[in-house]
C-alpha cells in the first residue's frame, strides 16, 4: 500500500506486533544510524520477568521519541509487510475464479439451459433439434 508510511504513527507502529518487526527489519543491519537497541534479552522472559519488562518499556519509549523525531526512517516499511499481505493472494484467487467463470458460462449455458439448436448444412438446410427432429430446407 503505498503512502502507507505517511499514515502510520509511532503509537500505531508500537501497538501492532506486525508493524513494529517490519519497522525494525526495514531499518536493521546498520541502515538506519541512530536507532535504540534493545537491551533486554529473550532469555530474561522466564528467568528476570520484570527486570524484562522494565527494559522492554524502556526501549519501546526511546523506540517511540526515535521515530518522532526521525521520521522519514518508517519511508518503507509496506514493504516489509508484502509477506504477510494477504491482498495479493486474495486477488490471484478472485482472478482465478473470474477466468474460471468465463471459460465455464457458456458451456453451462449450452447443455444446461438451451431448449433447442439448430444445425446447417452446406446447401443451407437447416434442421432443428430439440423434442422433435424438423428438417428445413
Amino acid at each position: 500500500m503505498p503512502g502507507l508510511d505517511k499514515l502510520l504513527t509511532p503509537d500505531d507502529i508500537l501497538g501492532v506486533p506486525e508493524l513494529l518487526l517490519a519497522y525494525q527489519r526495514s531499518n536493521s543491519g546498520g541502515v538506519t544510524s541512530g536507532i535504540p537497541k534493545p537491551k533486554y534479552r529473550d532469555a530474561d522472559k522466564t528467568e528476570r520477568p520484570e527486570r524484562y519488562e522494565k527494559e522492554h518499556q524502556e526501549y519501546l519509549t526511546a523506540l517511540k521519541k526515535f521515530i518522532q523525531s526521525h521520521p522519514e526512517t518508517v519511508a518503507g516499511i509496506e514493504l516489509e509487510l508484502d509477506g504477510i499481505n494477504p491482498g495479493r493472494k486474495w486477488a490471484e484467487a478472485q482472478n482465478s475464479y473470474k477466468k474460471k467463470v468465463r471459460q465455464q458460462a457458456p458451456m453451462q449455458a449450452q447443455t444446461k439451459y438451451l431448449a433447442v439448436g439448430w444445425d446447417t448444412n452446406l446447401e443451407g438446410a437447416a434442421t432443428w433439434r430439440g423434442s422433435r427432429q424438423v428438417t428445413i430446407g
